[in-house]
């Protein structure tokens, strides 16, 4: 069995059935008075379907999910989650 088959296992098993992605949502907007809403967003170094699949499916939805496999991919990919919003991502907790 390769590697990335092992990893895409291990991520089923131990990220997305045990709630990771709402956990982190929901942790953020317990600990972060005036969040409104989370987006969590997966860049992919790798260009695999399946895995893009696995994250839209699992955690990030239909928009959430980019493939950068080089550093204008990367840029790329940045600049299209700070554009969906208007006047860009807000961040919290500043510290």
């Amino acid at each position: 069995m390769g590697k990335l088959p092992r990893m895409r296992s291990c991520l089923k098993k131990r990220f997305f059935a045990a709630g990771m992605c709402e956990k982190i949502t929901e942790g953020i907007m317990n600990n972060s008075p005036g969040t409104k809403e989370v987006k969590i967003y997966f860049v992919s170094t790798l260009d695999d379907k399946s895995v893009l699949s696995d994250w839209r499916e699992n955690c990030v939805g239909d928009d959430g999910a980019f493939v950068a496999t080089d550093y204008s991919a990367l840029k790329d990919a940045i600049t299209s989650v700070l554009n969906k919003e208007p006047g860009g991502i807000k961040f919290t907790n500043k510290m």
